[in-house]
């Protein structure tokens, strides 16, 4: 929805799978769920301009997401938290990889150039620093670009 809006390019999101799961014990380690904790677990694929460009799977904690509408999660996550969950997201810290296909990938995104896909893992928290979520973002690799504005802050 975003990505329409603000840069006018065509896209459509397909939800693959929306199950609720337990957290298992490397998730918890990356967010500080507690183990067995139940997740909404997402899986989603990115279509732009008629091709799948993006394999997003999404974990977030029914603690702080107790319901997760299938059309929201096609429509704008972010819009369904804050707006109609009124959460206050602050901030998230995000790792950028370049990793082999997987089998998933082969099979949601397709081939692709190369044989490797960037890998964006973000660790999404609110404004009172809990961790609501947890996003791996599969991105063709023909097709990342990163752009960041970075300010200096005199030490």
């Amino acid at each position: 929805k975003e990505l329409q809006q603000t840069q006018h390019i065509e896209s459509h999101t397909h939800v693959v799978s929306l199950e609720e799961i337990p957290v298992e014990r490397n998730l918890a380690q990356l967010t500080g769920w507690r183990e067995g904790a139940p997740v909404w677990r997402l899986v989603r694929q990115r279509e732009i301009e008629g091709e799948v460009d993006i394999l997003d799977i999404d974990y977030l904690i029914k603690e702080i997401v107790p319901e997760l509408p299938k059309h929201r999660a096609e429509d704008s996550i972010f819009d369904y938290l804050e707006n109609d969950l009124g959460l206050a997201i602050s901030y998230a810290q995000k790792e950028i990889t370049v990793e082999p296909l997987t089998e998933m990938d082969k099979q949601l995104i397709g081939e692709v150039e190369g044989n490797h896909v960037v890998v964006v893992r973000s660790i999404m928290n609110l404004e009172d620093t809990r961790c609501f979520g947890y996003t791996e973002s599969r991105h063709r690799l023909n097709k990342f670009k990163f752009v960041e504005f970075a300010r200096r802050r005199k030490l």
